[in-house]
């Protein structure tokens, strides 16, 4: 892994957080969108297809390409957001978890600060080189 370019102190980490909240927000707000578009082209995928099997159609119809064009705008809409967050040096652990890690220092070692949407604080942080699933909590 490489090594973040920005360091946060615990401090700086918890003053974040009402900006990291609404960037996980709108970003879990999206991949929900994202996850039923996909949902619905996936069936409208599988209705036309057993349709064209049935009725021996080569094409598919108009409508499961529009599927596919809004599915993608949904993908580029879930990427910008998720880069809003990635943009200030963060890790996104989990979206439906809204686990964040933040690149931190903690008693003069690199940490990961380790937060979770909705928290109204930073409560467990993860060494550095450590599994994401090793959180410790912040004495």
């Amino acid at each position: 892994m490489r090594k973040p370019e920005r360091f946060y102190t615990l401090e700086e980490a918890t003053a974040l957080i009402p900006l990291l909240d609404s960037r996980m927000r709108h970003l879990i707000a999206k991949k929900e969108v994202y996850d039923r578009r996909h949902d619905q082209a996936f069936l409208h995928e599988l209705i036309s297809e057993a349709e064209r099997s049935a009725l021996q159609k080569p094409e598919a119809p108009e409508e499961l390409e529009r599927d596919y064009l809004s599915l993608e705008e949904d993908l580029m809409d879930l990427q910008r957001e998720a880069s809003k967050i990635t943009q200030l040096g963060c890790v996104i652990q989990g979206i439906e978890t809204g686990w964040i890690d933040l690149p931190g220092i903690r008693n003069g070692e690199f940490v990961f600060f380790c937060w979770k949407s909705g928290d109204a604080a930073i409560r467990y942080y993860r060494p550095y080189q450590s599994e994401a699933g090793e959180r410790r909590p912040i004495d």
